[in-house]
């Protein structure tokens, strides 16, 4: 599989092949020959978009991957199976990609000026991206939180730019 969310981020549309669709619990699966999909992970969302197949449009809820890091697209809709080895046309959603690439971002940049105040922290024990915010959770005793005011108007600054 060429994982063209590595080899070219900014690629937003590919004709490629299906290779294989999967039932399981009542949702439908897909992979791909090559794919734009940027699987979940690292706490980011992974991709939305769309396939179209014989003309046919069919939206992509989520993007997960394998045990070998390949995408795997979990659908709204049904696909039928005669379609594996079918060419599909993907399309990226982009804005959703940038935003989410844009609070991972975030969430680095504020854990860096956290350590500028504090030192070197242990990573986050949970951080999540949604659509629309990101969160950073530490442990309790992590710092003291008296210092996040004075950290988030530094960020304010930083990201005016």
């Amino acid at each position: 599989m060429i994982k063209y969310y590595y080899e070219d981020k900014n690629k937003k549309e590919l004709i490629t092949k299906i290779k294989d669709i999967i039932f399981e619990n009542e949702k439908c699966f897909v992979k791909l020959e090559n794919s734009i999909f940027y699987p979940q992970g690292g706490g980011q969302k992974g991709d939305k978009g769309y396939l179209i197949i014989e003309g046919r449009k069919y939206s992509i809820f989520n993007t997960i991957k394998d045990e070998n890091y390949n995408s795997i697209l979990i659908m709204e809709d049904i696909i039928d199976k005669r379609f594996i080895n079918s060419a599909v046309e993907c399309f990226l959603d982009w804005e959703y990609r940038y935003r989410q690439m844009r609070l991972h971002t975030s969430l680095h940049i504020y854990h860096a000026l956290i350590e500028d105040e504090v030192g070197k922290l242990e990573n986050p024990i949970l951080s999540t991206i949604e659509d629309g915010y990101a969160v950073n959770k530490y442990p309790e005793d992590a710092f003291d939180i008296g210092i996040l005011d004075e950290v988030t108007n530094k960020f304010k600054e930083l990201i005016k730019a």
